[in-house]
């Protein structure tokens, strides 16, 4: 997914516009998952594929990371 097309997926979203503002939430949470990158290969099923759901250890520091609501912050991961 490419920055324009990450930009418009939040703007179309209410509830991720609100989390995820631009610099304080958008590119912190993309900072963040690049960051975790090594850890989140371990659980791919699919080498094209990213994890469908969160270890419930990267979803909580995510969540508190971003001062998000535990719905918004799967929420994001489903949709980014």
């Amino acid at each position: 997914m490419n920055f324009y097309s990450i930009t418009k997926v939040i703007a179309d979203l209410p509830e991720l516009s609100a989390a995820l503002n631009y610099d304080d939430g958008l590119i912190t949470y993309v900072d963040l998952v690049h960051l975790l990158k090594p850890d989140l290969t371990l659980f791919v099923v699919s080498k094209n594929h990213p994890p469908e759901h969160l270890p419930i250890s990267i979803h909580t520091f995510l969540k508190l990371s971003l001062s998000m609501e535990d719905e918004i912050a799967k929420f994001a991961w489903a949709t980014l």
